[in-house]
């Protein structure tokens, strides 16, 4: 039987853009952009074989923090952590508040510490939410749930500090 060579193994990340190349994209970020509602698990599946859906994050993360888009992956992060954790949607199951803190915290671990003040407040915002309609799922970055506890959560700022 065949072994299946480790995600990690050789030029992981030329592996990884080489592989956004081939299915069309030009950079990391119009893949994720173009697949608003893909996990970073399903992101990694589209890519086939000796992908790792933290190589995906990572790399997207990087991609979109050299863009000066750190807000905009931030929230994009979310969605996908959401749906991942809650694929049934908010507020479904019934394990759902241990889903939505591990999809919370999945999030703000991939978020530098120097955010820390602005991802708890997110956290915060959306554990208090009482208008998210029961089976919601994150549209991607700009889903206007998203949107919404970002800006109460004073993303805004961080936005207009970063320009």
């Amino acid at each position: 039987m065949k072994q299946q060579k480790s995600a990690w193994e050789g030029n992981w990340q030329a592996r990884v853009n080489e592989r956004i190349k081939e299915r069309g994209y030009e950079t990391l970020i119009s893949f994720a952009e173009r697949n608003p509602k893909a996990t970073f698990f399903e992101l990694a599946k589209m890519l086939g074989e000796q992908v790792a859906p933290m190589q995906v994050e990572q790399l997207v993360s990087n991609a979109y923090y050299e863009q000066g888009q750190v807000a905009r992956y931030f929230r994009s992060a979310l969605a996908r952590h959401i749906r991942r954790a809650m694929p049934e949607g908010w507020n479904v199951a019934d394990n759902f508040d241990f889903r939505r803190v591990g999809a919370l915290i999945d999030w703000e671990n991939g978020t530098p510490d120097e955010y820390a003040t602005f991802t708890e407040n997110v956290k915060t915002v959306l554990k208090n939410a009482n208008g998210i309609p029961k089976g919601w799922l994150p549209n991607g970055a700009d889903d206007p749930i998203i949107v919404d506890a970002f800006e109460k959560a004073g993303f805004r700022e961080l936005e207009l500090a970063l320009a």
